[in-house]
């Protein structure tokens, strides 16, 4: 999925990659371990005891980032933002996520849960769209895929839909 986000973003697309999972937080006594050695609670990829696409993604937008700096991401999650490797909470900084992903040339990239990206937002800067799974509401990733067409859109979008080959399930 990042693989195909990242050959988008250097064909020069504004690219969302949706995704389901976020990975499970830490709890009790090992989240305050790792708060206070990380100096936060939100779920990167250190936080969480199963992996998670979105903290993998994340930890390829941080190693992209230290390739190239000026590479630019938005990770959404439940509780949190990344933006360029900055962590803040997502209760009053969503907009201005959005807007960075909207406005700034060098910001190609927005990851987020479908059901906290997918909702209300209007991200139609965005020339691609990666579903990394589905959602067991089909009208999840419909009203996730038009956060993309919106109104006045005159751009071409695509969607992607990432397959496993030979799974039952996705079958």
């Amino acid at each position: 999925t990042f693989h195909e986000a990242v050959t988008a973003i250097e064909e020069g697309k504004k690219t969302i990659i949706f995704s389901r999972y976020s990975g499970k937080p830490l709890g009790g006594k090992e989240k305050a371990e790792a708060a206070e050695k990380f100096g936060t609670d939100l779920p990167i990829p250190e936080l969480t005891e199963e992996g998670g696409t979105i903290p993998e993604l994340l930890k390829m937008c941080i190693r992209k980032r230290k390739e190239d700096p000026t590479f630019g991401y938005v990770v959404l999650t439940g509780k949190s933002i990344i933006l360029n490797d900055e962590i803040m909470p997502k209760k009053g900084n969503i907009q201005h996520a959005v807007d960075t992903f909207s406005s700034d040339p060098d910001c190609n990239l927005f990851v987020g849960q479908t059901a906290a990206t997918g909702t209300g937002l209007n991200l139609q800067a965005a020339e691609y769209s990666i579903f990394n799974d589905f959602g067991y509401q089909p009208a999840e990733q419909e009203q996730a895929e038009d956060r993309t067409r919106r109104i006045n859109q005159v751009k071409c979008t695509s969607v992607v839909y990432v397959v496993a080959e030979n799974c039952a399930i996705e079958r």
